[in-house]
């Protein structure tokens, strides 16, 4: 839910922040004065305003919202379909017209990837000047921020995640001349994949004559923490539209 621009917090996230609260009182344990305690029983004033605390103001909620929103522009890639792809073994995803597939597909990745339905692609272009990690594409696009955990979920929750069969089905297309919005002039293009086991990987995937293997699409994968800053001028795509 919105208010505004500003991305409410769920339902699931305010119940372990109630949580969290918990935990906190709890450390409270033996060191709370028995009239201090006494104080705060029943004085719901005080309490609530101690809680809005955790709330910052709305010029401040607008400013983050902003830097979120900010990192990524938008394109209008038009009708853009993505085809669904069938539960498949990860060594045989990635192979056919690539003329580099990152080893770490198959060190890193479960031994499957799952069926992962088709959808629409939605695009971005990065603009920080100063780069742009994976981490803050995905916060950007979910308009959220939280743990690796939080936001790897909502990603799969909001079917935005990549089988790679997906991205290969793309750069094959965009190579034959099919406008999908995929970059062939060196640039970055960004995504995330998912395995079976439901971890989310960074991938890039340029169109490079760099390296020992010639001219072609090389694909790389990254661990979603990965520091790495992408230059202003790559895109970054999304499975469904937002």
């Amino acid at each position: 839910m919105k208010k505004g621009n500003v991305q409410l917090a769920s339902e699931e996230q305010l119940d372990e922040l109630r949580i969290c609260v918990a935990k906190g009182f709890n450390k409270l344990r033996g060191r709370l004065d028995q009239n201090v305690a006494q104080g705060w029983i029943g004085n719901q004033p005080s309490i609530d305003k101690l809680l809005e605390g955790l709330v910052p103001p709305d010029e401040i909620i607008e400013q983050q919202q902003a830097i979120l929103t900010n990192r990524l522009k938008k394109l209008d890639l038009g009708n853009v379909s993505i085809v669904a792809m069938p539960r498949m073994k990860t060594k045989d995803c990635l192979k056919k017209g690539i003329t580099y597939r990152d080893g770490d597909l198959d060190n890193w990745l479960s031994d499957y990837i799952p069926a992962i339905g088709g959808g629409s692609l939605g695009g971005f272009e990065l603009t920080d000047k100063n780069g742009t990690t994976y981490r803050q594409m995905a916060e950007s696009l979910l308009e959220t921020t939280g743990s690796d955990e939080s936001l790897k979920k909502l990603l799969k929750e909001r079917e935005h995640t990549f089988h790679p069969e997906q991205l290969a089905d793309l750069l094959r297309k965009t190579k034959a001349g099919e406008k999908t919005g995929l970059l062939d002039n060196g640039y970055a293009n960004l995504l995330f994949i998912e395995d079976e086991n439901g971890d989310i990987f960074g991938v890039l995937a340029p169109w490079s004559g760099v390296g020992w293997d010639g001219l072609g699409w090389y694909v790389d994968v990254n661990q979603f923490d990965n520091v790495r800053r992408w230059h202003a001028g790559s895109r970054f795509f999304s499975r469904n539209k937002v």
